[in-house]
């Protein structure tokens, strides 16, 4: 398409008024705390041997006692650091079937659960016990509840019962403890929790525990306060390179999120060891908030079509073709992320991740150009026609498969896998489509502020669904890595949290009128809330080397402890669990990964009878890849179906089974009925005396999120303030995970790798400045220390997306659109002479907005295309750049982004991500229906295309009540989906997995109550807690 002339007079734009960051310059400004760091990692290292040991004890001793340890492990948010272990344990377990023969309810829910997250599932099992007063074991069954499949109606019923009864047990009979424990797991259970932001809760829980780990609990404490001060590094470092790119000036009407970015990239893959992995999310979340806000906030239809065009065509020479200024900073600055990319990968012999990624981006934009088309016309599209469209611009792909780029685990066929859009990518999609849909909607604000606990039991009714096709994917055996499915679960998980209530990405605001010939869909977004308070860091070298040697003292004690709770099957299950939720099982994921096979092939989860045991089992082997059955519920079950009574006051069984739920696959019935029964019973045992004060925080958070939706790294900064009330809490654990959690990666990427052209931001000033929200975007998607190369790469490619987005969304004409989308479709710099002049207008915006976008995102391309020719990886950049366009809901472009600088991500991976894999698919359709649901209002009154929302009424001549509810309901569905395709075997390494769950929660946190990277001040609590307040050792 040639450039049309430029048009005198004024353009109009409906404004988004997009709300400015909250964090101004706080994270840029970061100075790296040298002795600090040092000092948390050296206790981290002792102490982390001392657990170890303790894993290994615990595997030894009885599988009860086993599968506790592995749950703490994995609740204090340092199972990290012991994964092979803990799947090794889990698998015999597993295997052994010793779990079917215990009946206490919280024991048999514990394995349940434990055992499903980390995949493991099989067909046995029934219920006994009387279990209604069991506070502990009704918790564990409620958690168990969310790992639930389709089909399993038990899990249905559990979830109805355990709900109801901890509610009341929360409120009278638990003890305080518990009661935290209740509340925490009925707001948000620990299945659907972004797992950083869960340990971090659950530390503070478990420190409250009469019976904590000391050492597991100082353990959690060091090794949180560790990697945070590395994820504090990353996130100046995005910072300073947003400041770089000036797209807060150069796009003025795209949100600036860099920090909220990161929480997303954070929440997918949190451990050190993904820095990389990381920064690649980060960097191409802001591009897809970039181009999200320049579809929808912005860009005139005429304008979007020109920037489609370029786009697709992503060359550089397409840039002439774009009609405006803002259109050419758009293009050049995804054009760059994709350069940069490509250089950075093919360093690697990766290039193949930045090629599936450019993909990824590239149907992203023409998804957004479907949408641009669909709001010129006043169309309303039929559901299916919309759902299809919507689920690609969740961006859920584009995020997945920048999550993959830095994945050494995620070759040729995991990409592969991932564009054929497998479940479990669908799955989360759906539910990211449909929570934006209805947190965005106007009608759903009207019902969530007249009837707030209705809307949110419709809403977990409609997301059910899909959550289970998430279970169901990440059941062992999986055809990809199962990190890489986590990848997908955790980024269901923070767009749970972003679109919980609201658009917490996007703070919504009048827009404003301006006058003239050409109309443009002005978004306003708000400024940043940063400022430069990142970019001035200054890295602590004396405290991070401090840090680092005492997590190196704890990692000894805390392997120890690992080792020793082999023992006993149950003990080393919490111990697993507590590191798990503690945030530092990162540290022992071969360990883990042991103990969880034997538990697994074992079966010693049938030889439990209690209610927390068997969900916690069910749980934490389901979270590493064990598909446990289902049945294991049975047990708790009357003759007529129902859930026994004797389990309705059982607090931290019913926790458990609840937790468990959120594992769930499709057609587990029973999982359905368990998280309506757990979630109904822990929201009266919250409010009631029964619990204790910690487990009563914990049924809260859970309630509010559960853990296995929760971002990792926030999980476990969460987690340490609770497991330090716990009284029985492992003080060496603890103040393992507080140093561990508090210490950042060494594998710090280059300089130069964050630095971008100057003035972006009064280049594009209706772009939103988020590169602290990029970054928390990134870092969810995989924040241990060896993944800060990929962090950066997923932060940078985020940052163009966003830049892209905004530009499409909240700025560009069609027109302008088309010749941007056919230069990035080229992705030639040649393409930028394309791209037409803007005109000058009343909202002072300069001219070349479309050559500054198109240049921006080159160079960004360029980059990664550098960098990952030095490391051979060159094909991982190429990826990249493909997948900028997969889905306007971004996720392909993001996940392709978190591949670059993943080892384990080859060729084979990357062709698995390009042929939308089920997870995918699955992860896709929550971030793009999460996405309608929050942004849904704000989006309508600037004239964008329809949501789901209004494509299911047209289609189906429903109220718009009905429509949410039936949306909701599928992205309940496609958390199933990515369960499933994350159980072992998997076709791609696990690694990658977790990138694609870790996106969808961060996707999840982002999207949780509002869009909170338009309106960053819902994400400000998670940012301050992540990068800047460290864990009081």
């Amino acid at each position: 398409m040639a450039a049309p002339a430029e048009v005198a007079g004024d353009v109009h734009r409906p404004l988004a008024n997009f709300p400015p960051t909250i964090w101004g310059c706080d994270f840029a400004s970061f100075s790296f705390p040298q002795s600090e760091f040092e000092s948390y990692s050296r206790q981290v290292e002792l102490l982390k041997e001392e657990i170890h040991g303790m894993l290994m004890s615990a595997s030894t001793n009885l599988i009860d006692e086993n599968i506790e340890f592995i749950n703490l492990l994995c609740r204090l948010g340092v199972s990290y650091h012991f994964e092979a272990e803990i799947d090794e344990q889990l698998t015999h377990i597993f295997h052994t079937n010793e779990y079917q023969d215990y009946d206490d309810l919280y024991t048999v829910a514990l394995f349940f659960r434990i055992l499903r997250q980390h995949g493991y599932k099989d067909n046995n099992g029934s219920f006994k016990k009387c279990i209604a007063n069991d506070a502990k074991g009704l918790l564990s069954l409620y958690e168990a509840t969310y790992l639930s499949m389709h089909g399993e109606e038990i899990m249905e019923e559990a979830l109805a019962f355990t709900r109801e009864r901890l509610e009341v047990l929360a409120a009278s009979q638990s003890s305080p403890c518990m009661a935290k424990h209740i509340r925490m797991a009925l707001n948000r259970p620990f299945h659907h929790g972004v797992p950083r932001l869960e340990a971090r809760q659950y530390i503070s829980l478990y420190e409250e525990e009469d019976s904590s780990n000391e050492v597991l609990l100082e353990f959690a404490k060091l090794d949180f306060n560790r990697v945070q001060i590395l994820h504090q590094q990353e996130l100046a470092l995005l910072s300073r390179w947003w400041e770089g790119l000036n797209l807060v000036e150069k796009l003025p009407y795209a949100r600036d999120r860099i920090v909220e970015i990161y929480f997303w990239a954070n929440g997918v893959h949190f451990e050190p060891q993904y820095s990389v992995s990381r920064m690649m999310v980060a960097k191409h979340t802001t591009m897809v908030s970039m181009l999200d806000d320049t579809y929808d906030a912005y860009g005139t239809f005429e304008e979007l079509q020109y920037l489609t065009e370029a786009i697709e065509r992503c060359d550089v020479s397409a840039i002439d073709k774009l009609p405006a200024d803002y259109l050419r900073v758009v293009y050049k600055t995804l054009l760059n992320a994709f350069r940069e990319t490509e250089e950075e990968m093919s360093k690697h012999g990766r290039s193949f991740s930045a090629d599936y990624t450019k993909k990824a981006f590239i149907e992203l934009v023409k998804a957004y150009h479907v949408e641009a088309q669909w709001a010129k016309d006043r169309h309303i599209p039929s559901f299916k026609e919309y759902f299809q469209n919507g689920t690609i611009s969740s961006s859920y792909g584009a995020i997945i498969a920048a999550s993959f780029i830095a994945s050494e685990v995620a070759g040729i066929k995991e990409y592969q896998w991932l564009s054929s859009t497998p479940k479990i990518v669908r799955a989360g999609m759906a539910i990211g489509r449909l929570m934006n849909d209805i947190v965005g909607h106007e009608t759903v604000h009207q019902v969530w502020n007249a009837t707030l606990k209705n809307m949110a039991s419709r809403r977990r009714r409609q997301l059910r669904r899909f959550r289970r096709c998430v279970n169901e994917e990440c059941m062992k055996p999986t055809t990809i890595p199962w990190l890489l499915l986590r990848h997908c679960v955790n980024l269901i998980r923070v767009g749970g949290i972003v679109y919980w209530r609201d658009d917490a990405y996007t703070d919504p605001s009048t827009q404003d009128d301006v006058a003239g010939d050409l109309q443009r869909p002005l978004a306003n977004f708000p400024p940043t809330i940063w400022g430069c308070d990142f970019a001035s860091f200054s890295f602590p070298e004396s405290e991070f080397e401090s840090c680092s040697r005492q997590v190196e003292v704890l990692t000894e004690e805390t392997h120890g402890m690992l080792t020793s709770a082999t023992r006993n099957p149950v003990e080393n299950l919490e111990f697993i669990n507590s590191l798990c939720r503690l945030g530092v099982s990162y540290h022992f994921e071969a360990e883990i990964d042991e103990q969880l096979s034997h538990i697994f092939q074992t079966n010693e989860y049938d030889d439990y009878d209690d209610l927390y045991t068997v969900a916690l089992l069910f749980r934490i082997l389901r979270q590493h890849g064990y598909k446990v059955p289902c049945h294991v519920f049975q047990k708790f079950k009357e003759n007529n179906g129902s859930f026994k009574k004797c389990i309705a006051n059982d607090a931290k069984g019913l926790l458990s089974l609840y937790e468990a739920t959120y594992l769930s696959v499709q057609g587990e019935d029973i999982m359905e009925e368990a998280l309506a029964f757990t979630r109904e019973r822990l929201e009266v045992l919250a409010a009631s005396s029964q619990s204790s004060p910690c487990l009563a925080k914990q049924i809260k958070m859970a309630l509010n999120r559960p853990f296995h939706h929760g971002v990792p790294r926030l999980e476990a900064r969460q987690y340490i303030s609770l497991y330090e009330e716990d009284e029985s809490s492992n003080e060496i654990l603890l103040k393992f995970a507080k140093f561990s959690n508090s210490t950042p990666t060494r594998a710090l990427p280059p300089l130069e790798m964050v630095e971008g052209p100057k003035s972006c931001e009064e280049k594009l000033p209706y772009a939103r400045d988020r590169i602290v929200e990029i970054y928390f975007w990134a870092n969810g998607t995989h924040f241990e220390p060896q993944y800060s190369v990929s962090r950066m790469m997923v932060a940078k490619r985020t940052m163009m997306v966003s830049v892209l987005d905004d530009t499409y969304d909240a700025y560009g004409t069609f027109e302008e659109l088309q010749c941007l989308t056919e230069a990035i479709e080229r992705c030639d710099m040649t393409a930028i002479n394309k791209l037409p002049a803007d005109i000058k207008k009343k909202n002072k915006l300069p001219a070349d907005y479309l050559r500054i976008v198109y240049e921006a995102l080159f160079n960004v391309l360029r980059e990664t295309e550098e960098e990952m020719s030095k490391h051979g990886r060159s094909f991982s950049a190429d990826y990249t750049k493909e997948a900028n366009g997969t889905v306007s809901s971004s996720y392909g472009a993001l996940l392709a982004a978190s591949f670059t600088g993943t080892e384990v991500a080859g060729v084979n991976e990357y062709l698995w991500l390009r042929n939308t894999p089920k997870i995918l698919r699955a992860a896709m359709a929550i971030g793009r229906l999460k996405n309608d649901i929050v942004g849904h209002e704000e989006e309508q009154k600037r004239g964008d295309c329809a949501s789901g929302v209004e494509c299911y009424i047209k289609e189906h001549g429903v109220s718009k009540e009905e429509a949410v509810e039936k949306i909701l309901k599928i992205c309940e569905n496609s958390w199933k989906d990515i369960n499933e395709e994350f159980m072992k075997p998997t076709t791609i390494p696990l690694l990658l997995l977790k990138h694609v769950v870790n996106l969808t929660r961060v996707t999840d946190a982002v999207y949780w109550l509002d869009d909170a990277y338009t309106n960053p001040l819902s994400l400000k609590d998670h940012i301050n807690m992540l990068f800047i307040q460290q864990i009081p050792v």
